[in-house]
């Protein structure tokens, strides 16, 4: 998680014990509004409270309402896949998939399809997760929600570019570039397709193309302090540089190691230290 991004958590106000069907209901009233905002933020990455999810988990089960228990199962499965337990997250977002499938709830068995792919991606399982993602798309409306498929696309290029298929990969990835990049343009996922096609023609060899591609991406994730992206476009304009002879290429891994590490993320700042002399 950006620690940039903590600041920002939408406050919350919960209450953690209700008591009978009154409680219940004035415990919804008041908290709904601060749920749909972490269901907001938890799309994009920033800090939800846990406590809010947990009591919202034990008041949907009071209230015997399937629906709102597979929505925030959903939300406690983002939560854990920021934090990185993925086999945690994996379990929240299949509970959710058959609470979604009990309640015939298409949008939500493919929000849980998509995580689920998500977390097969993060975990190196790309193909498992290309097959998950085959299963969202029969159950998105194209034309109503084009930004959800758009994201769509952006996954299945991300997965495509690890596995070596770079032209299907640039397919999809300029699918969705055309979306986010219309009015009202959307400059975060614009950023993360652009760092994804600067991988995919990197791979092709076209490396003053791919270049251009990650500075775009890097500008876009800085201008919003995005520091895990930020990191992440340095590790691919490292490569980009490598190849084309530069010297300066382990410069880009230097600043990748101090960006994991000014938010914490020692792990990863350990791979980028056993890529350096």
């Amino acid at each position: 998680m950006d620690t940039d991004q903590k600041k920002d958590t939408p406050r919350t106000t919960v209450l953690l014990d209700v008591e009978g069907p009154e409680e219940t209901s004035a415990w919804m009233r008041t908290n709904m509004d601060s749920l749909r905002a972490c269901a907001r933020w938890a799309e994009h990455g920033s800090g939800v409270s846990a406590d809010l999810l947990e009591a919202s988990l034990h008041t949907a089960r009071r209230l015997g309402d399937t629906g709102l228990e597979a929505w925030v199962r959903h939300l406690l499965g983002l939560v854990l896949l920021d934090a990185g337990d993925l086999a945690g997250a994996d379990r929240e977002f299949v509970a959710s998939l058959a609470l979604a499938e009990a309640e015939g709830d298409d949008r939500a068995r493919a929000a849980s399809l998509e995580a689920r792919g998500v977390v097969a991606q993060r975990d190196r399982r790309d193909q498992e997760a290309l097959d998950l993602f085959d299963l969202v798309e029969p159950l998105r409306n194209p034309d109503g929600r084009p930004g959800g498929t758009a994201v769509l696309d952006l996954l299945r290029g991300r997965s495509l570019v690890t596995l070596g298929r770079f032209d299907h990969a640039l397919e999809r990835l300029d699918t969705a570039l055309m979306v986010f990049a219309a009015p009202p343009v959307d400059e975060v996922n614009l950023a993360r397709v652009r760092l994804e096609r600067g991988r995919a023609l990197n791979g092709k060899r076209r490396g003053g193309e791919a270049r251009g591609e990650l500075e775009l991406s890097l500008a876009g994730f800085e201008a919003r302090g995005h520091t895990v992206q930020m990191a992440r476009v340095r590790e691919a304009l490292a490569g980009v540089t490598q190849l084309a002879g530069e010297r300066n290429w382990r410069d880009h891994l230097v600043e990748a190691e101090r960006l994991y590490r000014e938010i914490g993320s020692e792990t990863e700042a350990r791979r980028i230290r056993s890529f350096l002399p």
